[in-house]
């Protein structure tokens, strides 16, 4: 019994999505994978199920509010830099964080 396996990259590939794409499928389970050490391993056959349900179409539209959102994030932080002369690194990531708590509650 031979039972071809993919790794989180070329099931990436395979679906044509980005990494945060995927963590997302994760997170929601719509992929099933397999923990082995410090690894995921995909069940070829299972993707294969996945993309013949229709699993993988794109929602374009979450995914543009999603990044309008993250670049407002960016957006704040590289304003609130300009304004503020002597940030420290720490300080960027610390407004980057309350930024992101405003944006994404």
């Amino acid at each position: 019994m031979d039972i071809r396996t993919l790794t989180s990259k070329e099931v990436m590939e395979v679906l044509n999505i980005s990494r945060p794409t995927f963590d997302k499928w994760m997170k929601e389970r719509k992929l099933k994978g397999y923990k082995v050490g410090r690894k995921w391993l995909f069940k070829e056959d299972e993707i294969m199920a996945f993309i013949e349900k229709g699993a993988n179409i794109p929602d374009t539209e979450s995914d543009d509010a999603e990044l309008a959102k993250r670049k407002a994030v960016v957006d704040k932080i590289l304003s609130k830099s300009v304004k503020m002369e002597g940030m420290t690194a720490a300080d960027l990531v610390r407004a980057g964080r309350e930024e992101r708590e405003v944006i994404f509650g």
